[in-house]
């Protein structure tokens, strides 16, 4: 089946690391070169000239059929991608065809390709899988020849993570502010991940009028778009295939780690996990050679408990509750009162609908 694969790239940096760094990983064995696709790219005017200069963009030209779509940078890089990944959503399911979502600082491993056809073929919708960031500054050395099987892919980036992935580790019970992954150490070849946001990497729908609010891993939109479970497959071992991120190691140099205590997790979760996300976080994912031991046996345990805990609210949180919403609308009260923020009937009646729902306060 064919599928629209989608990627938003602008700005010299990302044009460069798509073109020097990412785009071979797609031309290795089990990729691009027998899929059955259209590569989408939405970029600038300008970028666009630059990508059609470049020897890659000549080799992925031979594989399957390209397109562009302009777009026009805004101050907010987020609010663009969703824009664009809301347009690709509406272009794809005009067509009825699934999409496979990338981005300009990903590589992968060998196979990838061929395991998204095998999925959809076995008729899953979407496949979700942890896109760990790594230090492109290390990595750099070893990209070439761009071409790594998934177990060589995940054992050179666990020898150079990015020091935001260092801050997702769980040790001395601190971990980072937005626990949205975290890592477990199982012993010195491999990590174990507990993850309430993944990458969707394909993603095929249902419901045709859902689209992203925020980011295609956001608040209730997996979920909504395709309701079965049954039809979502999260990648588990990195042996089959594994995605990276590169990222410089200045980026993200703000992300603070903080203790994990049981109110302050349960107060994150009840705003900012869906059952989508509660679903991802049931699996256990393996980064790494995949060889266990005897090692293995406590941390899992540890993160099993950890996930276990959000199936109740601490009584500290409970007592807390009303207040936690009080204290947000009164804030939201005061950005109206100065004119910062808009407040219309329409959106009092859905958060109010939200919260006799939900019992929590809305995501935004």
């Amino acid at each position: 089946m064919t599928a629209h694969i989608i990627n938003v790239v602008w700005g010299e940096k990302y044009v460069e690391t798509l073109l020097e760094r990412s785009l071979p990983f797609q031309f290795s064995p089990g990729n691009l070169e027998n899929f059955d696709g259209t590569y989408i790219l939405y970029t600038t005017v300008e970028d666009e000239k630059v990508i059609r200069e470049h020897p890659h963009f000549k080799t992925l030209e031979s594989f399957l059929p390209v397109e562009f779509r302009t777009i026009t940078y805004e101050e907010n890089p987020y609010a663009l991608m969703t824009t664009c990944h809301c347009d690709a959503i509406k272009q794809a399911n005009a067509k009825g065809v699934p999409l496979i979502f990338l981005s300009p600082d990903s590589i992968l491993s060998q196979g990838l390709f061929s395991y998204l056809q095998e999925n959809m073929d076995q008729g899953k919708r979407l496949v979700a899988i942890c896109s760990m960031r790594t230090s492109m500054e290390k990595m750099e050395p070893h990209l070439a020849p761009f071409n790594y099987s998934p177990q060589a892919l995940a054992k050179l980036a666990l020898q150079n993570r990015h020091p935001y992935s260092e801050k997702s580790f769980i040790k001395e019970g601190k971990t980072l502010a937005r626990p949205s992954q975290i890592y477990f150490s199982l012993d010195e070849s491999n990590v174990l991940v507990r993850a309430f946001h993944l990458h969707p990497l394909l993603f095929w729908p249902r419901n045709q009028a859902i689209l992203p609010l925020i980011t295609t891993d956001g608040p209730h939109f997996l979920e909504r778009a395709i309701p079965n479970f049954e039809e979502w497959k999260v990648v588990t071992d990195c042996t089959r295939i594994s995605l990276f991120e590169l990222s410089k190691e200045s980026f993200l140099q703000e992300a603070r780690v903080k203790p994990l205590t049981p109110f302050g997790f349960f107060r994150w979760a009840d705003v900012y996990v869906t059952p989508g996300h509660r679903f991802f976080a049931q699996h256990s994912i393996i980064l790494g050679d995949g060889i266990e031991n005897e090692k293995w046996e406590q941390p899992k345990q540890e993160a099993d408990r950890l996930v276990a805990s959000l199936e109740k609210a601490p009584l500290s949180f409970r007592l807390a509750k009303p207040f936690l919403i009080l204290s947000f609308y009164l804030k939201k009260l005061g950005l109206i009162l100065i004119g910062k923020k808009r407040f219309p009937l329409s959106k009092i009646l859905s958060h109010l609908k939200y919260i006799l729902k939900t019992r929590s306060i809305p995501f935004s």
